[in-house]
């Protein structure tokens, strides 16, 4: 008996890292996990879309239940095959785990635009993404656990602070949607 046996859970940025992590440990908790993940490297370019889906056979040859799904949840579409992944083939959520973030360091005079706002995007705004979609179908259910990693960045790194604005974005946010919900 595990901690979160039948539990359906959606990891984002489950290919990699933390989480990865995270997906391989619900799992072995006994959760029903999406993993989702654009396939992306860490500063948001080229990719691998297999990663998902490698993390998912990873859990299945252990004797789990997962699925990989192939989305940018910095935009709604992909947030929204997510939520949709868990709701539709397992028929509820209990938990979302937000992971998927990049990073784009250099320092603040040597910053473009792009690279304050894709790094913005890809964490603050995912997570916003995926917490607003689960968040109507936890409230549905009337149960529901959001897990959000943010770094420290906020404090002051070096070459950091597209970084450190989006790590401050998502404590504001998961600050405030504990009180929504």
């Amino acid at each position: 008996m595990g901690a979160l046996d039948g539990a359906v859970v959606v990891v984002t940025g489950g290919g990699r890292g933390i989480g990865r992590a995270s997906a391989l440990s619900a799992a072995a908790e006994g959760a029903t996990v999406v993993v989702v993940d654009s396939g992306v490297e860490l500063d948001g370019s080229g990719g691998n879309p297999g990663v998902a889906e490698g993390v998912a056979n990873e859990i299945k040859a252990k004797g789990g239940k997962a699925v990989g799904v192939v989305a940018d949840v910095a935009t709604m579409a992909g947030a929204e095959s997510a939520i949709r992944a868990a709701l539709d083939g397992f028929g509820k959520l209990d938990g979302l785990v937000c992971a998927a973030g990049i990073r784009r360091d250099t320092p603040i005079w040597r910053m473009t635009q792009e690279d304050f706002e894709s790094v913005v995007t890809g964490n603050a705004k995912a997570a916003f993404n995926v917490i607003k979609l689960a968040s109507i179908a936890m409230r549905q259910n009337r149960y529901g656990r959001i897990v959000m990693f943010a770094s420290d960045a906020g404090l002051g790194s070096v070459g950091a602070s597209n970084y450190a604005a989006a790590s401050e974005g998502q404590i504001g946010l998961s600050r405030t949607v504990a009180r929504d919900v």
